[in-house]
């Protein structure tokens, strides 16, 4: 079987996967109810397991590099300035 990296990234470059990959994404609120009746899960990370979602943790992972690069730039920014100030 393919992980979810694997198969996110084959997707998005039109290779070959073993399933088509899936992402719940945000569904409205008033949509949960009916998800998660159908798949039989009371939690979004229960609805999330059980469609094998492939992108959370993508996203969740992209987030927090992301943050990281933002708060490494102000940081070094910051740094320009205290340092060229003088």
């Amino acid at each position: 079987d393919m992980n979810h990296k694997d198969r996110f990234f084959k997707t998005i470059h039109h290779q070959k996967v073993d399933k088509p990959a899936s992402w719940l994404g945000l569904p409205v609120p008033s949509a949960e109810p009916g998800l998660k009746n159908y798949f039989g899960v009371t939690s979004i990370d229960q609805l999330r397991n059980a469609i094998d979602d492939d992108i959370v943790l993508i996203i969740g992972l992209i987030t927090l590099i992301a943050s990281f690069c933002i708060t490494s730039y102000g940081s070094y920014i910051g740094e320009q300035l205290i340092n060229n100030s003088h």
